[in-house]
């Protein structure tokens, strides 16, 4: 399961874990290696997931028409 949301997608280019909550999980690597996060607070961080959201549902309409435009070809 860990592979299916750090993996990213053909047509996004992004990973879920990315899309969804604006991170990527950390890894066992990462463990040893921190990556650095950004902090927001509470209210801070739900404004910023909306808007992260209403991002990623252009850029998947976007790449999806882009994407069956190819495939028609």
């Amino acid at each position: 399961m860990r592979t299916l949301h750090t993996t990213p997608y053909r047509i996004t280019g992004e990973t879920a874990n990315y899309m969804m909550l604006e991170k990527e999980v950390q890894l066992p690597p990462d463990i040893h290696h921190p990556v650095a996060q950004p902090e927001y607070t509470e209210g801070e961080y739900v404004v910023n997931l909306q808007e992260r959201m209403q991002v990623a549902g252009q850029i998947l309409k976007d790449r999806k028409k882009k994407f069956l435009g190819q495939k028609k070809m």
